[in-house]
């Protein structure tokens, strides 16, 4: 899998991705990430899969293709989303990889500039990760390898998530809002600012900590 989010980069792409599936936990798990920063690591190494409007496209098999990722309803408002637009990546292309007629793996390109891109060169990529795979690629892990796969990539992810999970909570507290309203609200603003996602959570929390202390001596 690293091999081919390489070959997606020579084939032109900015940065690419590889996950497999983890099916009994329905997610994607991250393998390979070049061109990527550590952040976009810690926030997005484990993804949600078919509850998500792109999990179920990407299970479909075709290539999915998002254009400009600040306006999919492929993934708005979704914490993929945010991560992607934190480190540049403004535009993708995923291939699915199929093992005995179930998408076990996903390879990703992507692109800082928004628009059309084509990447020709994924799905002959896909189609050899597929003729190599003699067996579905997520038996070739055992649950206790996919444990610790998973487990690696969540508690790096802890800090910055309690960060956005307070950010959240304080905007649900002060309105009638769901946790995925809030989360969109966040996510457009860090959009519109310029900011990434965990650097405004940090101001509102910072703020709402002034406020209270303030108060506090009053």
């Amino acid at each position: 899998m690293d091999l081919a989010a390489g070959s997606l980069i020579a084939s032109g792409a900015d940065m690419a991705t590889a996950r497999i599936v983890d099916a009994v936990n329905d997610r994607l798990l991250l393998v390979a990430a070049p061109g990527f920063d550590v952040s976009f690591v810690d926030r997005c190494g484990v993804i949600p899969y078919r509850s998500t409007t792109y999990g179920r496209e990407l299970a479909r098999g075709a290539p999915v293709v998002v254009r400009d990722a600040r306006f999919s309803p492929l993934i708005d408002g979704t914490e993929l989303q945010a991560g992607l637009l934190d480190t540049g990546s403004f535009a993708f292309v995923a291939f699915p990889i199929r093992a005995a007629g179930v998408v076990d793996a996903v390879v990703w390109a992507h692109y800082r500039r928004p628009g059309v891109h084509e990447c020709l060169e994924g799905v002959a990529i896909a189609t050899r990760v597929e003729q190599i795979l003699a067996q579905p690629f997520t038996a070739r892990l055992d649950s206790d390898e996919v444990l610790l796969l998973e487990n690696a990539h969540l508690r790096r992810a802890l800090a910055g998530r309690d960060r956005i999970g307070m950010a959240k909570g304080l905007l649900m507290g002060q309105s009638d809002l769901d946790e995925s309203a809030a989360f969109r609200i966040l996510s457009r603003a860090s959009q519109r600012e310029n900011v990434k996602l965990r650097q405004l959570c940090d101001r509102l929390i910072e703020t709402h900590t002034a406020r209270l202390a303030a108060a506090a001596l009053r």
